[in-house]
């Protein structure tokens, strides 16, 4: 399953945090944004990680599952998005 991936952290902190767990992933798209293709126990896992470091009370991060008629309609500036599956898995 693909997977956006956005976040607003409180902390720098837990940002770089965030941002090095998703790097090793997933792409980024903009500073706080990745694409990730993950499968479901992947995804959950993803999740935990990211749970033990965002707080819940201070920080945003959210999940956009896109499905697979959906990454067909991906657009860049250059036109539509050729290869929308990457590669990368939760080690």
């Amino acid at each position: 399953m693909r997977v956006v991936i956005a976040y607003d952290l409180a902390n720098d902190r837990s940002a770089f945090r965030i941002q090095r767990i998703l790097l090793g992933i997933g792409d980024p798209v903009q500073e706080s944004i990745f694409e990730c293709e993950l499968t479901v126990s992947e995804f959950e896992r993803l999740r935990r990680r990211v749970a033990r470091v965002a707080d819940a009370n201070r920080d945003n991060v959210r999940y956009y599952p896109v499905c697979r008629d959906c990454q067909r309609a991906i657009w860049t500036l250059d036109g539509p998005l050729e290869d929308a599956v990457t590669s990368h898995r939760v080690v």
